[in-house]
């Protein structure tokens, strides 16, 4: 059956990331730390970055529409509670002598990777992205109780980036922003995805009818 509609988001996962290049062939390589779960995810929005490139007009018409090139994602979660291994590994806030956790005026960037899912009516369509970032601080809210308890959430602004990595794909290198399941995925892909980063392999794709992601994640209901 063909996924038709999406909702929910589950799994969020993210892995410490380094890049490295290599000083005699310029080869830029990716190394990702141990997988991280992040759970009481509740929302994620990524909004393409950048704009448009301009279309030139001549003679009444689009003369010259230029190629578009992905400058990733802006956009951010919202999370019950982000976990303190979250905020010294990939925030910058540092645990001081008292057991606090410091905001200081320097944020450094850490890249990491981050995975998710999102249910369909036909199991799990799975994302990931390879090089993030937290690109701001947390967002700080508070509203009186009422008569009814709500929870509050915290929203941490992302900003996700292509590699500097490059992959050759389709007879072409190219960097890349983020790698999506699909109807043919391998199903050794997609039971690992929240193992390892699932990267981009070169190749040729398998058809609809190898062995696919037709798996295990339906059982969630």
């Amino acid at each position: 059956m063909s996924k038709v509609v999406q909702f929910g988001i589950k799994d969020l996962t993210v892995w410490p990331m380094t890049e490295s290049t290599d000083s005699q062939t310029g080869v830029v390589s990716m190394t990702y730390g141990d997988p991280v779960k992040i759970p009481g995810t509740t929302k994620i929005q990524l909004d393409p970055a950048g704009s448009e490139p301009a279309i030139f007009y001549a003679d009444d018409s689009a003369y010259f529409v230029p190629a578009a090139k992905s400058q990733g994602y802006t956009g951010s979660f919202d999370n019950a509670m982000i976990p303190e291994q979250i905020k010294t590994a990939l925030m910058s806030f540092i645990k001081d002598a008292n057991g606090n956790l410091v905001e200081t005026d320097t944020n450094e960037v850490k890249y990491f990777a981050l995975a998710f899912a999102k249910e369909t009516n036909d199991g799990d369509l799975r994302f990931v992205f390879f090089k993030c970032c937290f690109s701001n601080r947390i967002s700080i809210t508070g509203d009186t109780t009422t008569d009814t308890q709500t929870p509050e959430t915290q929203n941490a602004p992302l900003k996700i980036v292509p590699t500097a990595k490059k992959y050759t794909l389709g007879g072409n290198s190219v960097s890349v922003v983020g790698n999506y399941s699909s109807e043919s995925t391998l199903s050794t892909s997609y039971n690992a995805w929240f193992t390892t980063p699932q990267e981009p392999v070169e190749g040729t794709p398998p058809s609809d009818t190898d062995d696919t992601d037709d798996t295990d994640d339906t059982d969630d209901n």
